[in-house]
């Protein structure tokens, strides 16, 4: 084991060193104030081409990772994110004798045993498994199956390199593009996909969930699976009829009507599973979506799924009303109640201000120009420029929204994702703002209130005992802005009362110097007055100083 982590880590080394990609992107960003904006896009379309061409030769684990990669729109530029996407997982076939191997350890008994028939040839390969048709023998049935079959020594490879790139995160970690692009919870973020993807069983879970949700779904369906004789290596599925979107053109002969209808099936799927359940199938790329007719559309594919609580889902509908309705405290305070903005962020009108500049930028566009491209860009950069970290769960909303505007314009051209999803929305929007809805999200705060009152008498008898023995200590945790800040304003206030200080010592010494030493009256009268008149002016305007600090705090 120790042999293979040195070889396969010294090739990845070779790889990269030979692309250059490293010092390409410390020179990106070392030099992003100095370079146009034409010269950062080319750079960082190039550092995209050499990382794609880097990930393809490193194989599975790599080309799962640039893929994965290809979502994080918070830490890559978008040009480099478009040359990723382009990353496919169409890899070369495994011989049969190996997949032979693999199902029948798997299933415990021999193939012919097993299925009618199994074809050699596999109809899909991809960089974790491949997909063969087959057909399975069950309760005296005959059925026509998709056997997903995980290719030879596939988890341990993977695991290897997986080691390999945490290992390279914590040492970068420590480094400035460690920091800056946060390699150790990037690492960790996609090894917990891949386990998903390499476990067959959370799959054929994923299919019953989503089954149990979308049932009643007329147009978009799911294929069948047979999960208790699936396992983690295999998982055998009912063989869904048809073409991938990917060749729909080559396929079918759809009129431009047609392909609208597919396109606003699959919008009215997809923002049911958001908003209604929570739920949704994260990778909508065409190849996993089906086409057998205008009323039967399948989604493969239920490796990789997207969640979002009941909370995450209202918080995403008042960002959804605040951007339709021009209201920049929506947004902010869906943020605050997601836990990514602190209330009490000195930062909050300035990050008001430039948020409010990206919904001008795109509130006058009609529905069919909004790109969401471009302005999930834009939010997810604001959101970093300000230390946002932003939760994988609206990364995966928002790479999965993405990859749907790109689905719908490659049915329909100039088709908006924006317009086809406005009228579903909006219906979803009123359910969640009915009656219904906000009393069952108004029971856990009466509870709490209840809580509170049942908890606090004594809550306050134990607080008192514990001041009358002397034994409360009272800590007061501040954030570093916060503490610099009252330190500042503390400051000031104390040179204000020094100087307040010294201005009635000196209109006091004024006034005394007022009484003595001069003989002519009128001189003495006329002096006297003007010191007097300038001393009350300066303990005014001290005065002033003074009130203005306290308040200002």
């Amino acid at each position: 084991m120790q042999n293979s982590y040195r070889k396969r880590k010294i090739q990845i080394i070779k790889i990269f060193l030979k692309s250059n990609i490293i010092s390409d992107i410390k020179n990106l960003y070392k030099n992003r104030l100095t370079n146009s904006d034409k010269i950062f896009s080319s750079q960082a379309t190039k550092i995209g081409e050499n990382l794609k061409i880097v990930f393809e030769e490193l194989g599975p684990t790599f080309i799962k990772f640039g893929q994965f990669l290809s979502t994080r729109r918070d830490i890559l530029p978008k040009e480099a994110i478009l040359e990723l996407e382009k990353l496919q997982d169409d890899v070369l076939e495994i011989p049969f004798n190996e997949i032979e191997k693999i199902l029948e350890e798997e299933l415990k008994k021999p193939i012919n045993e097993f299925f009618e028939y199994f074809e050699k040839k596999p109809i899909a390969s991809g960089s974790i498994a491949q997909v063969h048709y087959a057909l399975l023998k069950i309760d005296n049935i005959t059925k026509k199956v998709a056997v997903k079959i995980q290719r030879p020594n596939i988890k341990e490879n993977i695991n290897l390199d997986v080691k390999i790139l945490e290992d390279f995160a914590t040492k970068l970690s420590y480094r400035p593009i460690g920091k800056a692009f946060d390699l150790v919870n990037i690492v960790r973020e996609f090894k917990n996909n891949l386990q998903f993807e390499t476990d067959f069983n959370i799959e054929a879970e994923n299919i019953l969930k989503f089954s149990k949700y979308n049932f009643k779904d007329k147009y978009v369906h799911f294929p069948k699976v047979f999960k208790e004789i699936s396992t983690k290596k295999v998982l055998i599925m009912e063989y869904v009829y048809g073409f991938s979107l990917k060749s729909i053109d080559e396929n079918f002969n759809f009129n431009l009507n047609q392909k609208r209808i597919i396109a606003n099936r699959i919008v009215y799927s997809y923002v049911n599973q958001f908003f209604r359940d929570g739920f949704f199938q994260a990778d909508p790329h065409p190849g996993n979506i089906f086409i057998n007719s205008i009323d039967s559309i399948y989604i493969l594919d239920f490796g990789i799924m997207g969640k979002l609580s009941d909370d995450f889902r209202y918080e995403i509908m008042k960002i959804f009303v605040g951007v339709t309705y021009n209201h920049v405290r929506f947004i902010t305070d869906a943020l605050i109640n997601m836990g990514l903005l602190k209330a009490s962020k000195a930062q909050i009108p300035e990050f008001e201000r430039k948020l409010q500049q990206i919904i001008d930028k795109y509130i006058d566009l009609s529905l069919n120009e909004m790109k969401l491209t471009d302005m999930f860009t834009e939010f997810f950069e604001l959101l970093k420029n300000f230390s946002i970290q932003i939760p994988s769960s609206l990364l995966n909303f928002g790479k999965t929204v993405i990859i749907l505007e790109g689905v719908i314009e490659r049915l329909v051209e100039n088709q908006s994702f924006v317009e086809l999803a406005y009228p579903i929305a909006e219906k979803i929007i009123l359910r969640f703002f009915s009656l219904k809805s906000i009393k069952h999200r108004a029971v856990p705060k009466f509870y709490d209130i209840y809580t509170l009152f049942r908890d606090f008498p004594k809550f306050s008898l134990n607080t008192l005992r514990q001041i009358s023995d002397g034994g409360f200590l009272i800590k007061h945790k501040e954030d570093e802005e916060d503490i610099l800040n009252r330190e500042k304003i503390e400051n000031k206030k104390i040179l204000s009362i020094i100087f307040l200080s010294i201005s009635i010592l000196f209109s006091g010494a004024l006034i005394s110097f007022s009484f003595a030493g001069i003989e002519i009256a009128f001189i003495k009268n006329l002096i006297k007055f003007m010191l007097i008149l300038t001393s009350f002016m300066l303990i005014i305007l001290f005065a002033v100083i003074v009130n203005k600090f306290i308040r200002r705090k």
